[in-house]
């Protein structure tokens, strides 16, 4: 079984090291730039790890998480945010229940890999 896991970030140089790190490690990596981005590639449907970033311009990751859960777009994903911040923002705590973890940037190749393997088993199995 793939493991897919959604990267979004606007910084395009971000995104593609992280996919670069993950798909050499044999995960299937899709990328979004944006909020609005990642909630449409969601509805296509998709099932795995989503590595969310804070700061991005338009939706910031609250706000993409928030638009996530209200289209019932979470029920087959597990979120972490990836951010470079010391400490999450306090909008964030509303999202608090949807969101696994928080992940620093720049993370290493073995702390993803292993929450994103630790992610897989909190979604419901798939179906037949």
């Amino acid at each position: 079984m793939t493991t897919h896991v959604m990267v979004v970030d606007d910084d395009a140089l971000i995104s593609a090291i992280v996919r670069q790190m993950l798909e050499s490690a044999g995960y299937e990596v899709h990328t979004a730039l944006s909020g609005q981005n990642c909630i449409e590639q969601l509805r296509s449907p998709f099932r795995g790890v989503i590595l969310m970033d804070y700061a991005m311009p338009g939706m910031n990751g609250s706000e993409t998480i928030k638009a996530i859960s209200e289209e019932g777009l979470d029920k087959n994903c597990v979120i972490f945010m990836l951010t470079g911040m010391d400490e999450p923002p306090t909008d964030l705590q509303s999202s608090s229940e949807r969101v696994l973890d928080y992940i620093r940037k720049p993370p290493t190749r073995d702390d993803l890999c292993a929450r994103i393997e630790e992610a897989m088993s909190f979604l419901p199995p798939e179906s037949e």
